[in-house]
């Protein structure tokens, strides 16, 4: 199967990755990982049962 879409892999080139470091985020501290919650908890909070079940669904 086909993708049905273009990738820009200039535009993809020329921004940093993600696993670099970002001095406008900071570094997550043991506190942020003691808070964080899985997002099978998390995500119907922020957007409702329905939605966050097809967020949920796996994609393969």
């Amino acid at each position: 199967m086909q993708p049905t879409h273009n990738i820009d892999w200039e535009f993809i080139d020329s921004h940093p990755m993600a696993d670099e470091p970002d001095e406008d985020s900071q570094e997550l501290s043991d506190e942020d990982f003691t808070r964080m919650r899985p997002a099978t908890e998390a995500l119907p909070e922020i957007f409702g049962a329905t939605l966050a079940a097809e967020m949920l669904k796996p994609k393969c």
